[in-house]
Protein backbone atom coordinates (compact mmCIF):
# COMPACT_ATOMS: atom_id res chain seq x y z
CA UNK A 1 0.00 0.00 0.00
CA UNK A 2 1.08 3.48 -0.99
CA UNK A 3 0.36 6.65 0.62
CA UNK A 4 -1.61 8.31 -2.18
CA UNK A 5 -4.23 5.18 -1.52
CA UNK A 6 -4.80 5.89 1.64
CA UNK A 7 -5.63 9.41 0.95
CA UNK A 8 -8.25 8.27 -1.82
CA UNK A 9 -9.58 6.31 1.11
CA UNK A 10 -9.73 9.55 3.50
CA UNK A 11 -11.03 11.56 0.52
CA UNK A 12 -13.84 8.94 -0.03
CA UNK A 13 -14.39 9.12 3.68
CA UNK A 14 -14.28 12.80 4.28
CA UNK A 15 -16.82 13.42 1.26
CA UNK A 16 -19.52 10.53 2.70
CA UNK A 17 -18.59 12.82 6.37
CA UNK A 18 -19.86 16.05 4.19
CA UNK A 19 -22.80 14.90 2.77
CA UNK A 20 -24.26 12.56 6.18
CA UNK A 21 -22.51 13.63 9.21
CA UNK A 22 -24.42 11.36 11.39
CA UNK A 23 -22.74 8.50 9.46
CA UNK A 24 -19.47 10.35 9.65
CA UNK A 25 -20.05 9.67 13.52
CA UNK A 26 -19.53 6.33 12.83
CA UNK A 27 -17.50 6.38 10.23
CA UNK A 28 -14.80 8.54 12.15
CA UNK A 29 -14.52 5.03 14.45
CA UNK A 30 -13.85 3.00 11.17
CA UNK A 31 -11.19 5.24 9.68
CA UNK A 32 -9.32 5.79 12.98
CA UNK A 33 -9.23 1.81 13.31
CA UNK A 34 -8.34 1.35 9.81
CA UNK A 35 -5.16 4.02 9.89
CA UNK A 36 -3.49 1.94 11.97
CA UNK A 37 -2.64 -1.07 9.97
CA UNK A 38 -2.42 0.88 7.03
CA UNK A 39 0.51 3.02 8.39
CA UNK A 40 2.12 -0.28 8.99
CA UNK A 41 1.58 -1.18 5.35
CA UNK A 42 3.15 2.56 4.09
CA UNK A 43 7.25 2.43 3.85
CA UNK A 44 8.52 4.61 7.07
CA UNK A 45 5.07 3.87 9.02
CA UNK A 46 4.39 7.87 8.78
CA UNK A 47 3.82 9.76 11.81
CA UNK A 48 1.27 12.09 9.56
CA UNK A 49 -1.62 9.08 9.48
CA UNK A 50 -2.63 9.25 12.90
CA UNK A 51 -3.86 12.66 12.20
CA UNK A 52 -6.07 12.11 9.61
CA UNK A 53 -8.74 11.02 12.02
CA UNK A 54 -8.66 14.93 12.72
CA UNK A 55 -9.50 15.47 9.43
CA UNK A 56 -12.46 13.26 9.12
CA UNK A 57 -13.64 15.01 12.83
CA UNK A 58 -13.54 18.15 11.57
CA UNK A 59 -15.17 16.75 7.83
CA UNK A 60 -18.11 15.55 10.05
CA UNK A 61 -18.60 19.22 11.82
CA UNK A 62 -18.35 20.74 8.67
CA UNK A 63 -21.51 18.48 7.71
CA UNK A 64 -23.34 19.40 11.05
CA UNK A 65 -23.05 22.81 10.22
CA UNK A 66 -24.35 22.58 6.77
CA UNK A 67 -27.24 20.29 8.02
CA UNK A 68 -28.22 23.07 9.56
CA UNK A 69 -27.15 21.22 13.28
CA UNK A 70 -25.44 24.08 16.01
CA UNK A 71 -22.27 23.74 17.35
CA UNK A 72 -21.86 25.21 20.45
CA UNK A 73 -21.08 24.41 23.85
CA UNK A 74 -23.78 26.97 25.55
CA UNK A 75 -26.56 24.56 25.70
CA UNK A 76 -23.76 23.00 27.81
CA UNK A 77 -23.12 24.99 30.30
CA UNK A 78 -26.28 26.52 30.16
CA UNK A 79 -26.77 23.62 31.85
CA UNK A 80 -24.33 23.54 33.98
CA UNK A 81 -22.99 27.11 34.77
CA UNK A 82 -20.21 26.24 36.74
CA UNK A 83 -18.55 24.36 34.40
CA UNK A 84 -18.15 27.76 32.26
CA UNK A 85 -15.46 29.74 34.20
CA UNK A 86 -12.99 26.85 34.46
CA UNK A 87 -13.68 25.74 30.84
CA UNK A 88 -12.69 29.01 29.87
CA UNK A 89 -9.85 29.61 32.07
CA UNK A 90 -8.68 26.22 30.86
CA UNK A 91 -8.72 27.29 27.13
CA UNK A 92 -6.92 30.58 28.08
CA UNK A 93 -4.42 29.06 29.29
CA UNK A 94 -3.91 26.62 26.74
CA UNK A 95 -3.45 28.46 24.41
CA UNK A 96 -1.12 31.05 25.88
CA UNK A 97 1.47 27.99 26.97
CA UNK A 98 1.15 26.75 23.38
CA UNK A 99 2.63 30.25 22.36
CA UNK A 100 5.29 29.88 25.06
CA UNK A 101 6.19 26.32 23.84
CA UNK A 102 6.78 27.62 20.68
CA UNK A 103 8.82 30.74 21.71
CA UNK A 104 10.96 28.30 23.93
CA UNK A 105 11.45 25.22 21.75
CA UNK A 106 10.93 27.57 17.80
CA UNK A 107 9.06 24.39 17.39
CA UNK A 108 5.13 24.97 15.49
CA UNK A 109 4.72 21.10 15.70
CA UNK A 110 5.09 20.87 19.58
CA UNK A 111 2.83 24.19 19.63
CA UNK A 112 -0.10 22.78 17.82
CA UNK A 113 0.43 19.43 19.56
CA UNK A 114 0.09 20.96 23.05
CA UNK A 115 -3.14 22.35 21.42
CA UNK A 116 -4.49 19.22 20.13
CA UNK A 117 -3.44 17.04 23.26
CA UNK A 118 -5.43 19.53 25.67
CA UNK A 119 -8.32 20.80 23.34
CA UNK A 120 -8.99 17.50 20.92
CA UNK A 121 -11.63 15.84 23.05
CA UNK A 122 -14.28 19.59 23.07
CA UNK A 123 -15.37 18.14 19.04
CA UNK A 124 -15.90 15.02 20.43
CA UNK A 125 -18.03 16.26 23.29
CA UNK A 126 -20.12 18.32 20.69
CA UNK A 127 -21.03 15.85 18.39
CA UNK A 128 -21.79 13.47 20.81
CA UNK A 129 -23.93 15.91 22.40
CA UNK A 130 -25.92 16.24 18.74
CA UNK A 131 -25.89 12.65 18.04
CA UNK A 132 -27.35 11.20 20.54
CA UNK A 133 -31.00 12.13 20.61
CA UNK A 134 -31.92 8.39 22.22
CA UNK A 135 -30.65 5.61 23.91
CA UNK A 136 -30.49 4.09 20.52
CA UNK A 137 -27.80 6.54 19.10
CA UNK A 138 -26.07 5.41 21.71
CA UNK A 139 -26.38 1.78 21.51
CA UNK A 140 -25.56 2.38 17.65
CA UNK A 141 -22.38 4.02 18.16
CA UNK A 142 -21.41 2.31 20.90
CA UNK A 143 -22.24 -1.21 18.99
CA UNK A 144 -20.23 -0.22 16.30
CA UNK A 145 -17.10 0.58 18.39
CA UNK A 146 -17.47 -2.96 20.31
CA UNK A 147 -17.49 -4.47 16.66
CA UNK A 148 -14.12 -2.67 15.68
CA UNK A 149 -12.10 -3.43 18.54
CA UNK A 150 -13.61 -7.36 18.17
CA UNK A 151 -11.78 -6.67 14.50
CA UNK A 152 -9.11 -5.13 15.27
CA UNK A 153 -8.34 -7.60 17.98
CA UNK A 154 -8.21 -10.30 16.14
CA UNK A 155 -4.78 -9.40 15.19
CA UNK A 156 -3.55 -9.81 18.81
CA UNK A 157 -4.56 -13.60 19.09
CA UNK A 158 -3.23 -13.90 15.41
CA UNK A 159 0.19 -12.83 16.13
CA UNK A 160 -0.11 -15.40 19.09
CA UNK A 161 -0.54 -17.74 16.66
CA UNK A 162 3.01 -17.87 14.83
CA UNK A 163 1.70 -15.27 11.42
CA UNK A 164 4.52 -12.87 11.13
CA UNK A 165 2.90 -10.26 8.48
CA UNK A 166 3.91 -6.75 8.90
CA UNK A 167 0.58 -5.36 9.73
CA UNK A 168 0.68 -7.07 13.06
CA UNK A 169 3.70 -5.77 14.27
CA UNK A 170 4.39 -2.51 16.15
CA UNK A 171 5.11 0.56 14.76
CA UNK A 172 8.27 1.36 15.45
CA UNK A 173 10.28 -0.62 17.93
CA UNK A 174 8.48 -3.68 19.23
CA UNK A 175 7.75 -3.55 22.75
CA UNK A 176 8.67 -6.77 25.43
CA UNK A 177 8.02 -6.93 29.11
CA UNK A 178 8.95 -9.75 31.73
CA UNK A 179 7.05 -11.57 34.82
CA UNK A 180 7.98 -11.32 38.13
CA UNK A 181 10.10 -14.54 37.68
CA UNK A 182 11.91 -13.32 34.64
CA UNK A 183 10.61 -14.76 32.15
CA UNK A 184 10.51 -12.73 28.85
CA UNK A 185 7.24 -11.98 27.00
CA UNK A 186 6.79 -10.33 23.35
CA UNK A 187 3.45 -7.86 23.69
CA UNK A 188 1.27 -8.19 21.12
CA UNK A 189 -0.82 -5.32 18.87
CA UNK A 190 -2.38 -6.99 16.71
CA UNK A 191 -3.81 -4.20 14.00
CA UNK A 192 -3.61 -1.79 16.17
CA UNK A 193 -0.61 0.51 16.06
CA UNK A 194 1.37 -0.44 20.03
CA UNK A 195 0.22 -2.39 22.43
CA UNK A 196 -0.63 0.35 24.83
CA UNK A 197 -3.08 1.39 21.88
CA UNK A 198 -4.21 -1.76 21.96
CA UNK A 199 -4.52 -2.53 25.26
CA UNK A 200 -6.94 0.97 26.22
CA UNK A 201 -9.04 0.07 23.08
CA UNK A 202 -9.56 -3.27 24.35
CA UNK A 203 -9.85 -2.50 28.31
CA UNK A 204 -12.48 0.50 26.80
CA UNK A 205 -14.19 -2.62 24.33
CA UNK A 206 -14.42 -4.70 27.75
CA UNK A 207 -16.60 -1.85 29.86
CA UNK A 208 -18.86 -0.99 27.02
CA UNK A 209 -19.92 -5.10 26.94
CA UNK A 210 -20.69 -4.61 30.96
CA UNK A 211 -22.55 -1.43 29.66
CA UNK A 212 -24.45 -2.95 26.82
CA UNK A 213 -25.45 -6.02 28.92
CA UNK A 214 -26.61 -4.14 32.43
CA UNK A 215 -28.43 -2.05 29.84
CA UNK A 216 -30.98 -4.96 28.59
CA UNK A 217 -34.24 -5.26 29.83
CA UNK A 218 -33.99 -9.25 29.89
CA UNK A 219 -30.60 -10.40 30.98
CA UNK A 220 -30.33 -14.04 31.35
CA UNK A 221 -30.41 -14.53 27.88
CA UNK A 222 -27.69 -12.64 27.61
CA UNK A 223 -25.20 -13.51 30.24
CA UNK A 224 -23.52 -16.27 28.06
CA UNK A 225 -22.57 -14.22 24.91
CA UNK A 226 -21.39 -11.26 27.30
CA UNK A 227 -19.16 -13.62 29.23
CA UNK A 228 -17.87 -14.97 26.00
CA UNK A 229 -17.36 -11.34 24.46
CA UNK A 230 -15.84 -10.34 27.82
CA UNK A 231 -13.32 -13.34 27.74
CA UNK A 232 -12.33 -12.78 24.31
CA UNK A 233 -11.04 -8.72 25.00
CA UNK A 234 -9.95 -10.22 28.70
CA UNK A 235 -7.74 -12.50 27.29
CA UNK A 236 -6.04 -10.08 24.70
CA UNK A 237 -5.77 -7.95 27.18
CA UNK A 238 -3.30 -10.18 28.94
CA UNK A 239 -1.58 -10.37 25.75
CA UNK A 240 -1.05 -7.08 25.24
CA UNK A 241 0.72 -7.23 28.71
CA UNK A 242 -0.29 -3.52 29.86
CA UNK A 243 -1.60 -4.31 33.30
CA UNK A 244 -2.74 -0.13 33.20
CA UNK A 245 -5.12 -1.87 30.90
CA UNK A 246 -6.62 -4.53 33.22
CA UNK A 247 -6.67 -1.83 36.41
CA UNK A 248 -9.07 0.51 34.12
CA UNK A 249 -11.57 -2.08 33.62
CA UNK A 250 -11.24 -2.81 37.39
CA UNK A 251 -11.94 0.55 38.07
CA UNK A 252 -14.35 1.22 35.39
CA UNK A 253 -16.32 -2.01 37.30
CA UNK A 254 -16.10 -0.30 40.64
CA UNK A 255 -17.20 2.88 39.56
CA UNK A 256 -20.31 1.24 37.96
CA UNK A 257 -21.00 -1.21 41.29
CA UNK A 258 -20.84 2.18 43.24
CA UNK A 259 -23.10 4.14 40.99
CA UNK A 260 -25.55 1.22 41.19
CA UNK A 261 -25.22 1.12 44.65
CA UNK A 262 -25.88 4.58 45.24
CA UNK A 263 -28.94 4.56 42.62
CA UNK A 264 -30.51 1.84 41.85
CA UNK A 265 -29.65 -0.78 44.89
CA UNK A 266 -32.11 -3.53 43.41
CA UNK A 267 -29.78 -3.91 40.35
CA UNK A 268 -26.89 -4.40 42.28
CA UNK A 269 -27.26 -8.09 42.09
CA UNK A 270 -27.06 -8.45 38.35
CA UNK A 271 -23.71 -6.49 38.37
CA UNK A 272 -22.46 -9.03 40.88
CA UNK A 273 -23.64 -12.09 38.76
CA UNK A 274 -21.62 -10.95 36.02
CA UNK A 275 -18.49 -10.18 37.52
CA UNK A 276 -18.30 -13.64 39.70
CA UNK A 277 -19.20 -15.29 36.43
CA UNK A 278 -16.59 -13.43 34.25
CA UNK A 279 -14.05 -14.25 37.15
CA UNK A 280 -14.78 -17.75 37.10
CA UNK A 281 -14.78 -17.82 33.31
CA UNK A 282 -11.50 -16.44 33.08
CA UNK A 283 -10.01 -18.86 36.05
CA UNK A 284 -11.70 -21.90 34.02
CA UNK A 285 -9.77 -20.64 30.44
CA UNK A 286 -6.57 -20.50 32.56
CA UNK A 287 -6.31 -23.69 33.99
CA UNK A 288 -7.56 -25.75 30.97
CA UNK A 289 -6.57 -26.67 27.62
CA UNK A 290 -7.86 -23.07 26.19
CA UNK A 291 -5.50 -21.93 28.14
CA UNK A 292 -2.38 -24.12 27.64
CA UNK A 293 -3.02 -23.51 23.65
CA UNK A 294 -2.66 -20.39 23.94
CA UNK A 295 0.35 -20.09 26.77
CA UNK A 296 -0.73 -17.55 28.46
CA UNK A 297 0.89 -18.38 32.11
CA UNK A 298 3.26 -15.70 31.93
CA UNK A 299 0.76 -12.99 30.91
CA UNK A 300 -1.41 -14.21 33.53
CA UNK A 301 1.41 -14.03 35.89
CA UNK A 302 2.72 -10.69 34.72
CA UNK A 303 -1.24 -9.00 34.83
CA UNK A 304 -2.44 -10.31 38.03
CA UNK A 305 1.03 -9.28 39.25
CA UNK A 306 -0.60 -5.49 40.53
CA UNK A 307 0.34 -5.42 44.22
CA UNK A 308 2.06 -3.22 46.87
CA UNK A 309 4.51 -2.88 44.12
CA UNK A 310 2.91 -1.10 41.54
CA UNK A 311 0.57 0.94 43.83
CA UNK A 312 3.62 1.88 44.95
CA UNK A 313 4.56 2.98 41.31
CA UNK A 314 1.37 4.83 40.87
CA UNK A 315 2.38 7.09 43.53
CA UNK A 316 5.59 7.68 42.25
CA UNK A 317 4.47 8.40 38.68
CA UNK A 318 1.63 10.71 40.24
CA UNK A 319 1.66 12.69 43.00
CA UNK A 320 5.16 11.51 44.31
CA UNK A 321 7.09 13.12 41.04
CA UNK A 322 5.12 16.49 41.24
CA UNK A 323 8.44 18.24 43.53
CA UNK A 324 10.74 16.84 40.74
CA UNK A 325 8.71 18.21 37.59
CA UNK A 326 8.66 22.14 39.64
CA UNK A 327 12.28 21.41 39.75
CA UNK A 328 13.12 20.72 36.58
CA UNK A 329 10.22 22.96 34.48
CA UNK A 330 9.88 25.80 37.28
CA UNK A 331 6.13 26.98 38.66
CA UNK A 332 4.60 28.12 35.24
CA UNK A 333 5.67 25.17 33.25
CA UNK A 334 7.55 24.46 30.31
CA UNK A 335 4.50 25.35 27.33
CA UNK A 336 1.62 23.17 25.99
CA UNK A 337 3.15 20.29 24.03
CA UNK A 338 6.62 19.97 25.19
CA UNK A 339 6.12 16.57 27.00
CA UNK A 340 3.50 15.63 25.04
CA UNK A 341 3.62 12.45 23.45
CA UNK A 342 4.26 13.09 19.98
CA UNK A 343 6.52 15.74 21.02
CA UNK A 344 9.80 13.62 21.34
CA UNK A 345 10.24 13.65 17.46
CA UNK A 346 10.55 17.44 17.45
CA UNK A 347 13.18 18.16 19.87
CA UNK A 348 10.75 17.57 23.20
CA UNK A 349 9.51 14.90 25.33
CA UNK A 350 11.14 13.34 28.52
CA UNK A 351 14.84 14.57 27.25
CA UNK A 352 13.35 18.42 27.78
CA UNK A 353 10.82 18.21 30.59
CA UNK A 354 12.27 15.04 32.46
CA UNK A 355 11.36 11.69 33.31
CA UNK A 356 9.40 12.43 36.11
CA UNK A 357 6.41 13.99 33.73
CA UNK A 358 5.58 10.46 32.49
CA UNK A 359 2.27 10.67 34.70
CA UNK A 360 -0.64 12.73 33.75
CA UNK A 361 -0.27 15.14 36.94
CA UNK A 362 3.30 15.81 36.35
CA UNK A 363 3.03 15.99 32.29
CA UNK A 364 0.56 18.90 33.08
CA UNK A 365 2.32 20.38 35.52
CA UNK A 366 5.60 20.21 33.63
CA UNK A 367 3.44 21.84 30.54
CA UNK A 368 1.09 24.36 32.08
CA UNK A 369 2.90 24.45 35.33
CA UNK A 370 0.76 25.38 38.39
CA UNK A 371 -1.50 27.31 37.61
CA UNK A 372 -2.72 24.81 34.85
CA UNK A 373 -2.79 21.66 37.31
CA UNK A 374 -4.75 23.65 39.57
CA UNK A 375 -7.31 24.79 36.63
CA UNK A 376 -7.07 21.22 35.49
CA UNK A 377 -8.28 20.08 39.45
CA UNK A 378 -10.86 22.62 39.42
CA UNK A 379 -12.54 21.35 35.96
CA UNK A 380 -12.75 17.78 36.39
CA UNK A 381 -14.64 18.53 39.87
CA UNK A 382 -17.01 20.46 37.77
CA UNK A 383 -17.80 17.38 35.13
CA UNK A 384 -17.75 15.48 37.91
CA UNK A 385 -20.00 16.99 39.67
CA UNK A 386 -22.57 17.51 36.57
CA UNK A 387 -22.02 13.35 34.99
CA UNK A 388 -23.05 13.01 39.26
CA UNK A 389 -26.13 14.94 38.29
CA UNK A 390 -26.78 13.27 35.35
CA UNK A 391 -26.52 9.98 36.67
CA UNK A 392 -29.22 11.24 39.68
CA UNK A 393 -31.83 12.47 37.26
CA UNK A 394 -30.96 9.34 34.52
CA UNK A 395 -32.17 7.21 37.60
CA UNK A 396 -35.74 7.84 37.51
CA UNK A 397 -35.66 6.95 33.67
CA UNK A 398 -35.73 4.05 31.84
CA UNK A 399 -33.34 0.93 31.72
CA UNK A 400 -31.26 1.57 29.02
CA UNK A 401 -30.82 5.49 29.62
CA UNK A 402 -29.64 4.95 33.27
CA UNK A 403 -27.43 2.80 32.14
CA UNK A 404 -25.60 4.54 30.19
CA UNK A 405 -25.82 7.46 32.32
CA UNK A 406 -23.63 5.01 35.00
CA UNK A 407 -21.26 3.34 32.04
CA UNK A 408 -20.07 6.80 30.74
CA UNK A 409 -19.66 8.13 34.07
CA UNK A 410 -17.41 5.29 34.84
CA UNK A 411 -15.64 5.30 31.80
CA UNK A 412 -14.62 9.02 32.65
CA UNK A 413 -13.87 8.38 35.38
CA UNK A 414 -11.70 5.19 34.95
CA UNK A 415 -9.92 7.54 32.65
CA UNK A 416 -9.13 10.29 34.30
CA UNK A 417 -7.95 7.53 37.47
CA UNK A 418 -5.41 6.23 34.43
CA UNK A 419 -4.54 9.55 32.98
CA UNK A 420 -2.93 10.25 36.38
CA UNK A 421 -0.42 7.71 36.18
CA UNK A 422 0.25 7.53 32.54
CA UNK A 423 -0.54 9.85 29.46
CA UNK A 424 1.11 8.63 26.67
CA UNK A 425 -2.05 7.02 25.39
CA UNK A 426 -3.97 10.01 25.89
CA UNK A 427 -2.29 11.57 23.26
CA UNK A 428 -3.93 9.64 20.70
CA UNK A 429 -6.04 11.31 18.16
CA UNK A 430 -8.63 8.38 18.42
CA UNK A 431 -8.50 7.79 22.18
CA UNK A 432 -8.79 11.82 22.67
CA UNK A 433 -12.17 11.55 19.95
CA UNK A 434 -13.76 8.84 21.87
CA UNK A 435 -13.15 10.04 25.56
CA UNK A 436 -15.08 13.63 23.78
CA UNK A 437 -17.80 11.62 22.32
CA UNK A 438 -18.29 9.24 25.87
CA UNK A 439 -18.21 12.74 27.24
CA UNK A 440 -21.09 14.62 24.97
CA UNK A 441 -23.48 11.88 25.46
CA UNK A 442 -23.15 11.47 28.91
CA UNK A 443 -23.97 15.38 28.97
CA UNK A 444 -27.01 14.42 26.68
CA UNK A 445 -28.72 11.73 28.64
CA UNK A 446 -31.33 14.10 30.30
CA UNK A 447 -33.08 15.06 27.45
CA UNK A 448 -32.34 11.34 25.76
CA UNK A 449 -35.25 9.63 24.06
CA UNK A 450 -35.69 6.09 25.55
CA UNK A 451 -35.34 4.06 22.47
CA UNK A 452 -35.92 6.10 18.63
CA UNK A 453 -39.91 6.61 19.15
CA UNK A 454 -40.10 10.06 20.35
CA UNK A 455 -41.58 10.39 23.84
CA UNK A 456 -45.22 12.04 24.13
CA UNK A 457 -45.65 14.18 26.85
CA UNK A 458 -47.61 13.18 30.06
CA UNK A 459 -50.39 15.72 29.88
CA UNK A 460 -51.08 14.52 26.44
CA UNK A 461 -51.76 10.92 26.18
CA UNK A 462 -51.10 8.55 23.42
CA UNK A 463 -54.60 7.73 22.53
CA UNK A 464 -55.72 11.50 23.22
CA UNK A 465 -53.41 12.28 20.44
CA UNK A 466 -54.64 9.58 17.81
CA UNK A 467 -58.86 9.96 18.52
CA UNK A 468 -58.80 14.11 18.71
CA UNK A 469 -60.71 15.57 15.99
CA UNK A 470 -60.32 18.98 14.56
CA UNK A 471 -61.62 21.94 17.11
CA UNK A 472 -65.79 22.46 16.77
Amino acid sequence: MIAFDVFLIAGAVVLLCLAHWRAGVLAILVMGFALDPMRKLVPGEPLFFSVLVFVVVAATMIGMRVRGVRLSLKPILTWNPTLRVPLLLFVLLVVFQSLAAFLRTGSAPIAVIGLVAYLAPIPGVLIGYSYARSTADVKRVVMWYVVGVAIMTTGIYLSRSGYEWKVLKAVGVGLVAFTPTGERLTLASGFFRTPEIAAWHVAMATCFVIMLFLSRRRIAAYILPTIVGMLYFVVALLLTGRRKGLVEVAVFVLAYLTLIAFFRRRSIRTAVVLAAATVASIGIVLVTEIGATLDLSGYYERGTNIGATEAERYQRMSVGALKYVIQRNGWLGAGAGTGSQGAQYFGGGSRLVGMASEGGLGKVLAELGVPGLVLLFWLGIAISLRLWKVARSASRGGQRRVHYAYGMGAFLFANAVMFAVAHQVFGDPLVLYVIGLALGVAFAVPDMREGSRPQVPKEQPLHATIHAGPPR
